[in-house]
């Protein structure tokens, strides 16, 4: 569980921040799409001493492909957690102290989709150990498997017994009712495919005006013409993971330049100073990066897409996105994919008839089109994501060939769709019908 270990003490700050309370609910009904999983807590838990958070870290590791979603409760209450938080912003807490605030939780089960067996997955989550009677094989999607860990110990939190060791019975007892309610909501969920809201980005154009750290103004147009293929990289100086892969980017930097490439960092600050100029320079120089860095525009129909940091996109002289954006810092995973659409290109240019089709899958019901209809649509390596528009049309633009899909969300009021359905040769239109509720 290092890999998780490292992951929780990284962004901890910013998931704690993010979640809401358990107490007060009575039922807790969760659609983790980042995980691929909706189960709902039959329990209820309105009256918790500690408190019990649920959330969805998302991808994890790109191979195997992973993506996972935590379980974990504190003995804290939760006005004393808030407190805690509020400290955190004042900037009133050691590092100590933090840590000793992560190690207050425990994990009752992590639910990882992975794209490996169990025991390959637990080896490179590099579990040190889990309650193995209580852990199983949850469901599947695609070629995901959902494996629920229960009790996962790694460096920074211990396992059932020795949290509960010193803990009142009456906090025991509340793990005891998380942990069976918890694993009878992982047996009875569904699976699917993970995505976010950022997986819909690909074939998107990314666009925007901007500045440098000298306050230069800037184009994406300009910046983007002058490589083959432009590695946009967003990153913080608040990011752990974002400071960490430097050293590789700005080697992989100079390596894509032998081959007509580049990197851009976009870099999204929380609020600007000259303060936060100055540490961000003093990194550049640190790290010696020689690519363009840029602020973030205060809006962008992309980049408002993004939920997590690093995130990297992958785009051609236009700005089109040519790659699902990647989530994480994973350096190892942009060589691959840079490698990957280098060679496409390569193809491209060498078989005349190989091309992009823009392919329409319209959903109607009755009475016209219906628009907010979550779409999948799936190739034998990936799947991509998009909602139908005002006139029920999503829209994927992908090399011409046979994809699968799914209807993967209806509006309320509508019945579910579970039908796989195929688009055809030769068209690039597929329309789909949909049935209200009785």
């Amino acid at each position: 569980m290092k890999k998780l270990g490292m992951l929780l003490v990284i962004l901890l700050l910013a998931l704690m921040l993010s979640l809401a309370s358990a107490a007060g609910y009575t039922e807790v009904d969760t659609d983790f799409s980042a995980c691929g999983v909706h189960m709902t807590l039959p329990g209820d838990y309105s009256d918790l001493q500690g408190t019990v958070r649920i959330k969805s870290a998302g991808i994890i590791s790109y191979e195997p492909r992973m993506y996972c979603l935590d379980c974990m409760y504190s003995a804290m209450p939760e006005e004393e957690m808030q407190a805690f938080m509020n400290a955190v912003r004042d900037g009133t807490v050691t590092d100590e102290q933090y840590l000793d605030y992560v190690r207050s939780y425990v994990y009752i089960g992590c639910l990882i989709g992975s794209d490996a067996g169990m025991e390959e997955t637990a080896r490179a989550l590099q579990a040190e150990t889990w309650d193995r009677e209580k852990s199983f094989e949850a469901g599947a999607a695609g070629n995901l498997k959902f494996y629920y860990f229960a009790f996962p110990e790694d460096d920074y939190h211990v396992g059932y017994d020795a949290f509960t060791a010193k803990l009142d019975q009456a906090l025991v007892d509340e793990i005891n009712v998380l942990d069976r309610d918890i694993r009878e909501a992982v047996r009875s969920g569904s699976f699917f495919e993970p995505h976010t809201e950022i997986s819909a980005a690909k074939g998107r154009t990314l666009a925007f005006e901007s500045f440098d750290l000298d306050g230069n103004p800037v184009k994406s147009e300009e910046l983007f013409a002058e490589n083959e293929i432009t590695m946009v990289n967003v990153w913080g100086t608040w990011c752990g993971n974002c400071l960490k892969e430097m050293p590789e980017l700005a080697e992989m930097h100079r390596a894509m330049r032998e081959k007509g490439c580049g990197i851009v960092g976009i870099e999204h600050e929380r609020a600007w100073s000259s303060e936060v100029v100055e540490k961000a320079r003093a990194i550049w120089a640190e790290y010696g990066l020689e690519y363009p860095n840029v602020v973030r525009p205060e809006t962008n129909e992309v980049l408002d897409m993004i939920q997590g940091y690093p995130t990297t996109f992958f785009v051609d002289r236009s700005g089109k996105i040519l790659y699902e954006p990647i989530e994480g810092a994973v350096v190892n995973q942009y060589s691959k994919v840079l490698e990957s659409l280098l060679q496409g290109m390569t193809a491209q240019e060498t078989d005349a008839g190989t091309g992009e089709v823009t392919y329409r899958i319209v959903v109607t019901d009755d009475d016209g089109a219906v628009p907010d209809v979550t779409i999948q649509f799936c190739d034998d390596r990936s799947c991509s994501f998009s909602d139908t528009d005002e006139d029920g049309v999503a829209a994927f633009t992908k090399p011409a060939g046979i994809y699968e899909v799914h209807v993967l969300e209806v509006p309320d009021g509508y019945q579910e769709d579970e039908t796989v359905y195929h688009t055809e040769e030769g068209s690039s239109e597929l329309r789909l019908h949909i049935v209200k509720e009785p």
